[in-house]
């Protein structure tokens, strides 16, 4: 399997609550894995091969038939449960992220697709979008440090993440019963320190609740922002270089502004 790819989504999809799915770690790995696969496939069928459910599940034996399908069931049943919400103006509803799937087992691998209301998460993105390395994500152990590291991502440029403690409940699937002290103790203090050894990005991240009296309303996450464009930065410079030489501009630093360099960047 190709861990190196890229998931690449809309940071809409961030919204989405995987509260009251019975979602697990691995289910959570295969997941991630069908959206890097339905990146820019419009409504094209992807395919997840049993092989790579296997090592993904870090099975080591060979799975039956019936073991496969066990799975694949788990899966296609958090994948109905999913329902991305929206409210904008006089339009509001949900849609399902996936449609139904088909195994074939003489193939050894299931075929699934993205629904039409949820192509736009999935294609043609050049601004608002989450980014990361799959096989970062799904060697980061337990499933709160994964979604943190999912939901820090989509801001990553900007070094800093604040959420409503009440949606940060939703987002992570915490618990009702977890006061503000468990919380911070078996999930936010765990996943910053999973976080911090091991994404190097992520070294020096810290956390900081604000308060309504005496009442935690809001966490925030800061970091030091990733360095927009790494290798492409040089180049988008020489480009501005190269155009005002052409044409003879004063100089300006805005001649490329943030939309020419995310094109350049894909």
């Amino acid at each position: 399997m190709d861990n190196r790819r890229i998931v690449k989504y809309d940071n809409q999809l961030n919204n989405l609550s995987f509260r009251g799915t019975g979602i697990t770690d691995n289910l959570l790995k295969l997941f991630f894995t069908l959206v890097s696969k339905v990146r820019d496939q419009g409504s094209s069928q992807v395919e997840i091969t049993f092989e790579e459910m296997r090592k993904l599940t870090g099975e080591k034996r060979h799975f039956s038939d019936s073991e496969y399908k066990a799975v694949v069931a788990d899966l296609y049943h958090v994948l109905l449960d999913l329902k991305l919400s929206y409210d904008s103006g006089p339009f509001f509803g949900e849609f399902n992220i996936f449609t139904g799937y088909e195994g074939r087992l003489d193939e050894g691998k299931i075929v699934v697709q993205a629904t039409a209301p949820a192509q736009h998460l999935f294609n043609g993105l050049e601004a608002n979008f989450t980014r990361f390395e799959l096989e970062e994500f799904i060697s980061l152990p337990g499933i709160y440090p994964k979604n943190l590291y999912r939901l820090l991502k989509g801001f990553r440029h900007m070094g800093h993440y604040s959420v409503l403690l009440k949606d940060f409940r939703n987002f992570l699937d915490i618990p009702d019963s977890y006061k503000t002290k468990e919380i911070t103790r078996r999930i936010i203090d765990l996943s910053v320190d999973v976080l911090k050894k091991n994404v190097p990005e992520f070294s020096d991240l810290k956390y900081e609740y604000s308060f309504s009296g005496r009442k935690a309303v809001r966490v925030m996450f800061t970091w030091t922002p990733e360095t927009r464009y790494k290798d492409v930065k040089q180049a988008v410079i020489e480009m501005k270089k190269a155009a005002r030489e052409a044409i003879n501009l004063k100089e300006n630093d805005n001649y490329l502004d943030d939309t020419d360099e995310t094109v350049a960047m894909n």
